[in-house]
């Protein structure tokens, strides 16, 4: 589902409901947001300056335009299509630049938990930190599912929510295993079962 406006310069961001629940194990989805900038303003964000909780992580999805991210000392440029991952405890950077693309569109999950961490990291060192996802993919429909779901303020428990977290990340190591079929999927299956096991 492809949410329509009719603004050049928007932020839609959605803190999740927290339910008075405080336990920085579980695996919670945390925040939602779609934006797009253009040249007429600034847009930087680093994470060094952020105030997040060190459990936090979350992807960002290039819908049009592009931005760039620059992590573990490495500039990736993000334009559709592409999305890159990071965790609140690495040093990460990004920024749209008017030098490479008169606008940067972009959907973005953040999710929090030290259990959900953990296997964000493996997905991170096993596929990357900038990988490429189709538009119609289970991954990137779950995060326009979490948009509409925060805009109708659908969230009712932290059942829901934290079922929601770990079937998306399950989505997401699907979806770039599909995407890489030469990956060993050794080290995948491994998660991919402890998930099953504990969730």
């Amino acid at each position: 589902m492809r949410l329509d406006y009719n603004f050049v310069i928007f932020r839609k961001y959605y803190p999740l409901p927290r339910f008075d629940y405080r336990n920085n194990t579980v695996l919670l989805a945390n925040k939602t947001g779609h934006e797009r900038v253009d040249s007429t303003i600034t847009y930087r964000w680093e994470n060094k300056i952020m105030k997040a909780l060190p459990e936090y992580f979350f992807i960002q999805y290039t819908l049009s335009g592009a931005g760039i991210v620059e992590m573990n000392g490495r500039v990736h440029k993000v334009d559709k299509g592409k999305a890159f991952l990071c965790t609140q405890d690495q040093p990460y950077l990004y920024y749209h630049d008017p030098a490479i693309s008169d606008h940067w569109e972009f959907i973005w999950f953040g999710l929090s938990g030290l259990s959900g961490q953990l296997i964000f990291k493996s997905i991170q060192r096993d596929f990357g930190s900038s990988v490429e996802l189709s538009p119609t993919s289970k991954t990137i429909t779950q995060m326009f599912k979490a948009l509409e779901f925060s805009e109708r303020e659908q969230w009712k428990s932290i059942v829901q929510i934290s079922v929601f977290a770990n079937t998306f990340l399950l989505f997401l190591i699907e979806d770039l295993r599909k995407a890489n079929s030469q990956f060993s999927n050794g080290r995948m299956d491994d998660v991919l079962e402890y998930v099953r096991n504990y969730y």
